[in-house]
């Protein structure tokens, strides 16, 4: 038996199982965040490498990875994921190296991406920014709370949090009639 032969239900496991990478659809108000695609679409992953252990339950796509599903893009020299085989699961999503997350004009990046499902939150590590046009924050850590369209930044290692907001651009405000 060939060695690419014998990874393929590792592969099999992770190809049924990575839509628990990106889980949530669209918040109670209609409104998608940067980490919440539709949960119906397909993901289709690219990398130079695919290394699949069911042994250990663990998959790791080396070189140039591209996650997608939908508008949903992910960027990052290296993602592992780790899988419970008995449930045949997606446990935890690690990206590494340089990770770039964009859907729209919503981006972020940071050294390290952690997402776990037992927890539904997405930890952005490693100098994290995210953007939407003008506005931006910036800081030590970010914590995406999917269930609960919540995010917290936290400064880290002398590095404070900052948030920069730019007014909405339109029409001039009104003069008040006295």
């Amino acid at each position: 038996m060939k060695r690419w032969e014998r990874r393929v239900p590792g592969w099999l496991v992770v190809v049924t199982g990575i839509a628990l990478l990106f889980p949530l659809g669209s918040s109670e108000g209609g409104e998608k965040g940067l980490l919440q695609p539709s949960a119906e679409l397909p993901i289709e992953i690219l990398s130079d490498e695919v290394v699949a252990n069911n042994q250990t339950g663990r998959i790791l796509f080396r070189g140039n990875v591209e996650a997608k599903q939908g508008d949903l893009k992910l960027f990052s020299p290296q993602m592992e994921v780790i899988y419970d085989r008995q449930e045949r699961r997606v446990v935890t999503v690690i990206a590494s190296g340089g990770v770039k997350i964009e859907r729209g004009e919503q981006t972020a990046t940071a050294e390290k991406a952690i997402f776990s499902q037992q927890e539904q939150k997405i930890v952005l590590q490693g100098h994290p920014r995210a953007w939407e046009k003008q506005n931006e924050i910036t800081g030590g850590e970010m914590i995406f709370f999917l269930t609960e369209n919540r995010i917290v930044v936290n400064g880290s290692g002398g590095r404070r949090v900052k948030v920069l907001l730019y007014p909405k651009q339109g029409k001039p405000p009104q003069k008040q009639k006295r």
